[in-house]
């Protein structure tokens, strides 16, 4: 499992002093860069046209109230690897409770054609070390 730890701003909370409902999806976003990176799919260098992974799809299940001030922790995992597209499963902790958990698919993206493209064996293998 990847951890990746967040220090919500106040500009992420709502009238109501509760977390925004779409920075969990900023947060999910985070723990998906931290992995990719991790994991050695980008790097620094790569110019963004060249991005090869794109998000296709993106939900999240609200469980707990979350407030400006605590910390949390994303529990990411790779949920399933299919021939171009990938899905990534998020808890998003604070101390021992999940307040919220959300997915992503990813597809991996021949951008000169703008079309899906099959993940290489090396790209399954790196992804493979998160199944849970």
């Amino acid at each position: 499992m990847h951890h990746t730890q967040i220090r919500p701003r106040f500009c992420d909370t709502d009238a109501l002093g509760h977390l925004n409902n779409t920075s969990y999806f900023a947060y999910m976003e985070e723990a998906r860069i931290q992995l990719f990176n991790d994991l050695e799919l980008i790097n620094a260098d790569q110019p963004l046209h060249d991005w090869p992974y794109v998000l296709v799809s993106t939900n999240c299940e609200y469980k707990k109230q979350g407030y400006f001030g605590i910390e949390i922790t994303l529990e990411s995992k790779v949920k399933h690897i299919g021939t171009s597209s990938f899905t990534l499963s998020h808890t998003i902790i604070n101390g021992n409770t999940a307040i919220a958990t959300g997915e992503a698919v990813v597809v991996q993206l021949d951008t000169e054609k703008g079309k899906a493209t099959p993940l290489s064996e090396e790209v399954k293998s790196r992804l493979a070390r998160y199944v849970v």
